[in-house]
């Protein structure tokens, strides 16, 4: 039988296209996880389904690597791996009370059809919009004395500079307008940011509040010098410069313990650890609101209280199954408190309503402020 060269090339096309457009592929993955039990296994579990992702979509990430902006994408993509895993199984779960840490195997099915969309609409975003100019203002205190460390400055801005961001020079152009850029920042002037922000000409303040306190001291024994634990509270807005509202806010803190001769020495080191850390992850977050607004989605968090670790992940599940949700991504689980941000297709207020008929768990809605649903495990009895 003649084939001609239409059906040739039809049967090359199909060949290339199936398996990337429908192929999904099991990984076996395993990732850690630190804190409370709970909390630790969690973390593990969502390391390891970012492991899985980058396992079983590698040939195609890689395939990638020379093109524009690949690094924002890859960031982005693989801090929404959960949403590429259509399917997964724990193999192990072990956890160290001692260390209060956790290791979490899983056997997964990742969606490459999945990805490379999502990746395709990330650089379509990125192409139409283009990358903002960010302007950075942070106040740093060690306990309630304001400090200034250049380090950690650099480290904060270092990643956006290796993804050729323009990062402006806000310092040089406060001196001109005899500005304290940190004093603003920790009473969130945006009366002066703004100001020093028009005149740099940048897009958006990302503006932060860092809080470093000695929380423990151990181990000055045989003359050695002792070991002092740091725990770093923060806290980031990032702000649109033309009308001075916070898109996206979020907070943590980081705990380091550094041996060192004295106090202000760990904290400084302690510093530039934990700078270096929330460097990348400062970029994910802003580039998350960034290409938002190429696609016309708005982000909000759900701050839910009272709330146990169960009934947040069946709220989570829920969250990720609903039509108007794109995604959802947990930022905090402590104490009884589930804090979950939402890519969403609809405004908060009809996101409430939605909340408060048809959620999957009883949750009473408190109050909201545009970005961020406040809201409560349980609801009130009815007379």
């Amino acid at each position: 039988m003649k084939l001609t060269q239409w059906t040739l090339t039809l049967i090359a096309v199909l060949a290339v296209s199936v398996p990337v457009l429908g192929q999904e592929v099991s990984v076996t993955a395993t990732g850690y996880g630190g804190g409370a039990q709970a909390t630790a296994i969690d973390e593990a579990t969502q390391d390891a389904m970012r492991k899985a992702v980058e396992q079983g979509c590698g040939v195609f990430i890689q395939s990638k690597s020379v093109t524009k902006d690949f690094v924002l994408v890859k960031d982005q993509i693989i801090s929404e791996s959960k949403g590429f895993v259509t399917n997964h199984k724990v193999v192990s779960s072990k956890y160290d009370p001692n260390q209060q840490m956790a290791t979490v195997t899983i056997q997964a099915t990742v969606s490459k059809k999945l990805l490379i969309s999502k990746w395709a609409l990330y650089e379509a975003s990125m192409n139409r919009i283009g990358k903002p100019k960010v302007m950075f203002v942070t106040a740093l205190y060690h306990g309630k004395r304001m400090v200034r460390s250049k380090e950690a400055e650099n480290n904060l801005r270092q990643p956006f500079v290796k993804a050729r961001f323009f990062v402006v020079d806000a310092e040089a152009v406060a001196a001109k307008k005899k500005v304290d850029l940190q004093l603003a920042a920790a009473e969130g002037d945006m009366k002066a940011l703004n100001q020093i922000g028009s005149e740099a000409g940048t897009d958006v303040i990302v503006r932060g509040k860092v809080t470093g306190e000695l929380t423990g001291k151990y181990g000055s024994y045989g003359g050695t010098d002792p070991y002092y634990k740091y725990t770093f509270n923060y806290q980031f807005n990032i702000i649109r410069l033309s009308d001075s509202r916070t898109l996206h806010s979020f907070s943590d803190n980081f705990t380091t313990s550094v041996q060192s001769q004295s106090p202000s020495d760990a904290f400084r080191v302690g510093a530039d650890k934990w700078s270096r850390t929330i460097g990348p992850h400062l970029r994910t977050e802003l580039m998350k609101y960034w290409a938002f607004m190429g696609q016309n989605h708005i982000t909000f968090h759900l701050e839910v209280r009272s709330i146990k670790f169960r009934p947040a992940k069946k709220l989570r599940q829920w969250l990720k199954e609903q039509k108007w949700v794109v995604n959802v991504w947990q930022d905090r689980f402590r104490q009884g408190i589930v804090v979950l941000r939402i890519e969403s297709k609809i405004s908060v207020e009809t996101a409430m309503d939605k909340l408060d008929e048809q959620s999957a768990v009883p949750i009473e809605i408190q109050d909201n402020d545009k970005t961020h649903i406040r809201a409560k495990y349980g609801k009130e009895d009815e007379d």
